[in-house]
């Protein structure tokens, strides 16, 4: 049974998607007052209610960022068949289809990486940019250290690395010209080389 969430919760959660939406198209500094209540459709003085301040604002946009690349990466089969693995070509594979599903959706990809590139700007919101690469790290940690890792948490970081990477690369690239021919051999390789021979064979 689903739980309704309370009205000034709903509230407050409309104000943060409407906040991603508006980074999609314009970048942080697209980002006022008037823009994030006509997006969320609520009146002017709503924004700094339930915001005191910009910051604040996207420190918890960054923060519902995190935990919706959680919520889409865990519901995507290739996701599931990422953590199952049992070669890291298998694995690179698995991880090319679930980063083409993640850029369907190409505003909220952009929202997200705009995110994290304010943090550069302003310190407050470094510790929510900190969770992200946490979170994505600790979600990549245990198929590497089942494949052999020595150093799954450093091998995860350079795996996580490599995603951004291709995700920056697609944002900035004509329409269409992304595919999964592009990103798997990059995994595949970054893999085979951070992995043992041995997790290899079977291929």
């Amino acid at each position: 049974m689903t739980t309704r969430r309370p009205k000034g919760e709903r509230r407050r959660h409309a104000l943060l998607e409407a906040t991603l939406q508006l980074i999609g198209r314009g970048g942080p500094a697209a980002v006022t007052h008037r823009a994030l209540a006509a997006e969320a459709g609520v009146p002017l003085a709503t924004t700094t209610y339930y915001f005191s301040s910009k910051t604040e604002l996207l420190r918890e946009a960054l923060r519902l960022a995190v935990r919706e690349d959680v919520a889409l990466a865990e519901s995507d089969p290739a996701w599931r068949e990422a953590r199952e693995a049992t070669t890291p070509a298998a694995l690179g594979d698995a991880l090319a289809r679930n980063l083409e599903m993640y850029l369907r959706d190409p505003d909220r990809a952009v929202a997200h990486h705009e995110m994290f590139l304010a943090a550069s700007r302003d310190p407050e919101l470094a510790p929510a940019a900190a969770e992200w690469t946490a979170t994505n790290t600790a979600m990549l940690e245990p198929p590497l250290e089942r494949l052999g890792s020595t150093d799954p948490t450093t091998d995860a970081r350079i795996v996580n690395a490599v995603l951004n990477g291709l995700t920056i690369e697609q944002l900035g690239s004509p329409a269409g010209g992304f595919t999964e021919a592009i990103a798997r051999p990059a995994l595949q390789r970054t893999l085979e080389a951070l992995l043992p021979n041995d997790s290899q064979e079977g291929r």
